[in-house]
C-alpha cells in the first residue's frame, strides 16, 4: 500500500464487541478502511509496513479516529469505542503538557471520557514503564478507560500488566483452539480469567470465527466477544437492540455442555467413593496410619485402568506413603522419594481436603495438567481418617464418561 494516501478516502469502520450477558452491543472498535479503485481494503497493510514512517502512518490513523469521533458525535450515539494507539506514536508528547490529540479532539466536540477506550496495541516502548504508565494516566485522567490488546505477545508482559491496571484485557481467540479442550491454550485462559475476576478487569476474546471458540471462551469466564462469528466491521453503528439469536443458541449449548460436565463430575466421585469404601469394608480393613500402605495395596489389584497414581497425605500436606504409579506393564511402581513432601502448596490440595473432611466422602478436583507426566487428570481425595487423605490421580485421557459406561 502506497505511503502517501488521499484523507478523503480513509473511511472509520466499527465491528461491534459483543456483551453475553445483555445480548447486546457493548462497545465498538474502531477499523480504518480505504475506498479505491471500487474497493474496499484495509488500511492494516498500510500500517505494518515498515518502508512508511511513523509520521505517516500517525497523520492517517488519527484521521480514521476523528472521523469515528465525529460519526459519533453527529448521530448523537451513546455507544462505547475502542481506539488503537500505538505507545510509540505518543513519545513526541513524554514531558509535554499539551493536550494528547484525541483528548483535544474529544473536547472540541463535547464528548464524555467514558465513551472512549484506549486500546494500547503496540509490542515495543522505547521509554521505560514508567513514562507509558504517566502516558496511560492521562487518558484515565480525562475518563476514559484502558484496555491491553493482544495479551501474551510482546508488548504485553506480565509486569506491563500489573503496572497499567488496563479495565480491559483482550485475548485472540487463535490462543484457545477446538482440538485442544484441555490444551495449554485453554489452561492458560482459565487462569487469565481467574485474574480478571479477582482484579476487576473485564476480558474480551476477539477474532472469533467458531461456535467453538465462543464456547470455550464462555467456559473461561469471558463476558465480550468480537470476531466475525458475530459481526462484520461496517461503516454505520449497527441497531442496538439487534437480536443476536446466535448467543442465544450459543448460552444453552454452553449451559447443557456444563451441566453435563457438572453431573459426570458427581457421577465419577460418587461412584469413587461408594468403590473404594466398599472395597475396604468387603476386606474389612479400617483405614490407620499403621495399615494404610496394606489398604493402597489392596487398591492396586481392583484399580481401573485410568488409575495413574495413588499416594496417602495427611492434613497438613505432608506425604505419608510413597506413590505408587502405574508403569507401562500395568504393575505399580513404589516411588520411595516422594516420602514427606508437602503438597499444601498445590491449588486444589487444601480445599478438597476440606470438603472431603467435612462431608466425609472422597470428592473431585477440578481438571489441570500434571506437573511430571503432563498429563491432564483429576484427583480424587478420599478421607481414610480425620487427618489422613488418600489421593488418586485419574488420567483423564482414557477416563471414559459415565453416561458412557460404568467407569469401574
Amino acid at each position: 500500500m502506497h505511503q502517501h494516501i488521499d484523507h478523503k478516502l480513509v473511511k472509520p469502520y466499527f465491528q461491534p464487541i459483543i456483551c453475553v450477558d445483555k445480548g447486546d452491543i457493548f462497545a465498538y472498535e474502531i477499523l480504518g478502511r480505504l475506498y479505491a479503485d471500487n474497493e474496499i481494503r484495509s488500511l492494516g497493510p498500510f500500517f505494518h509496513n515498515p518502508a512508511i514512517s511513523s509520521v505517516d502512518k500517525v497523520i492517517v490513523d488519527r484521521v480514521v479516529r476523528f472521523k469515528a469521533l465525529e460519526l459519533l458525535k453527529q448521530e448523537q450515539r451513546n455507544e462505547v469505542l475502542f481506539i488503537n494507539i500505538q505507545p510509540q506514536w505518543l513519545q513526541p508528547f513524554i514531558n509535554v503538557p499539551e493536550l494528547l490529540p484525541t483528548l483535544d479532539k474529544m473536547n472540541q466536540m463535547e464528548l464524555a471520557g467514558n465513551q472512549v477506550v484506549i486500546e494500547i496495541c503496540e509490542d515495543e516502548f522505547a521509554d521505560d514503564q514508567e513514562v507509558l504508565l504517566d502516558l496511560v494516566q492521562r487518558y484515565r485522567q480525562a475518563g476514559c478507560k484502558i484496555a491491553i490488546d493482544d495479551f501474551g505477545t510482546g508488548f504485553s508482559s506480565l509486569d506491563r500488566i500489573v503496572s497499567l491496571k488496563p479495565d480491559y484485557i483482550k485475548v485472540g481467540a487463535n490462543l484457545i483452539t477446538s482440538d485442544a479442550r484441555f490444551g495449554f491454550g485453554q489452561y492458560m485462559m482459565e487462569s487469565l480469567g481467574i485474574l480478571c475476576e479477582k482484579t476487576g478487569t473485564s476480558l474480551i476474546l476477539e477474532e472469533v470465527e467458531t461456535i467453538e471458540q465462543f464456547l470455550m471462551g464462555l467456559e473461561t469466564g469471558v463476558r465480550f466477544f468480537q470476531g466475525y462469528l458475530f459481526a462484520r466491521p461496517s461503516p454505520d453503528f449497527q441497531e442496538s437492540e439487534v437480536s443476536y439469536s446466535l448467543i442465544d443458541q450459543g448460552m444453552q449449548s454452553f449451559i447443557n455442555r456444563k451441566t453435563e460436565q457438572q453431573l459426570n463430575i458427581l457421577e465419577v466421585s460418587n461412584k469413587l467413593d461408594a468403590f473404594v469404601r466398599q472395597r475396604f469394608s468387603a476386606l474389612g480393613i479400617q483405614p490407620h496410619m499403621e495399615n494404610i500402605r496394606e489398604c493402597i495395596t489392596e487398591l492396586t489389584a481392583v484399580a481401573p485402568e485410568y488409575w495413574l497414581r495413588m499416594y496417602v497425605c495427611n492434613g497438613g500436606g505432608y506425604q505419608v506413603t510413597p506413590n505408587y504409579t502405574r508403569n507401562h506393564q500395568a504393575s505399580w511402581l513404589q516411588e520411595q522419594q516422594y516420602l514427606g513432601r508437602n503438597w499444601c502448596w498445590r491449588p486444589y490440595f487444601l480445599r478438597r481436603v476440606v470438603e472431603a473432611r467435612y462431608q466425609g466422602r472422597g470428592v473431585l478436583s477440578q481438571p489441570y495438567m500434571d506437573l511430571e507426566t503432563r498429563i491432564n487428570l483429576w484427583t480424587f481425595v478420599y478421607p481414610l481418617t480425620q487427618d489422613l487423605f488418600l489421593f488418586i490421580d485419574l488420567n483423564l485421557n482414557i477416563v471414559p464418561p459415565v453416561s458412557h459406561c460404568d467407569i469401574l
